[in-house]
């Protein structure tokens, strides 16, 4: 779902304010995934915010510039969730990654992609991860644009019903 086209925050963009999309996995996880960028925010705040919610705990990003990530186990006899300080940026991180972009972590796609090219190492991710890691997004708005309407994710894999090179149906 979404809210309308162009946006309130700025009609003079063709872009949505807020867009949500809610999934379901084969293995029964739900994910719920809300985008907003060109909402107005606070200044020097990222835009983005994470939260994990499992069945033996959770775990957050700080949701403002004075906040830290937080931890909390079911099993780890703990009575609310604890500050933990974490960060994008590592603390063992080359020179070449710090200002990399991404709070440093584009040094490792770049790295990664550059082995890949000259052959030193192989891809942590394959085409068919890369597709099954963004075709949810992609139909999601798929999805906005009919309104709202459920789509299936498709298996991209070759299979003995599809060979390779044939595009899946999309239903």
């Amino acid at each position: 779902m979404s809210t309308g086209s162009p946006g309130y925050s700025h009609p003079e963009i063709e872009r949505r304010d807020v867009q949500a999309a809610l999934m379901k996995t084969e293995k029964d996880t739900l994910l719920r995934l809300m985008c907003g960028f060109t909402q107005p925010t606070p200044p020097d705040r990222d835009h983005h915010w994470f939260q994990i919610l499992g069945t033996r705990g959770s775990v957050e990003s700080a949701r403002t510039s004075h906040d830290r990530p937080k931890l909390w186990l079911a099993n780890g006899q703990m009575h609310d969730m604890a500050e933990v300080d974490w960060r994008s940026q590592r603390t063992d991180a080359p020179e070449g990654a710090r200002g990399s972009g991404h709070s440093d972590t584009d040094f490792y796609v770049h790295t990664a992609f550059r082995d890949a090219v000259l052959g030193t190492k192989p891809l942590e991710f394959d085409v068919y991860q890369a597709i099954e890691t963004a075709a949810p997004a992609i139909l999601a708005a798929e999805s906005i644009a009919n309104g709202s309407k459920p789509i299936r994710v498709p298996d991209f894999r070759p299979s003995a019903s599809r060979p390779s090179g044939q595009l899946p149906q999309v239903s």
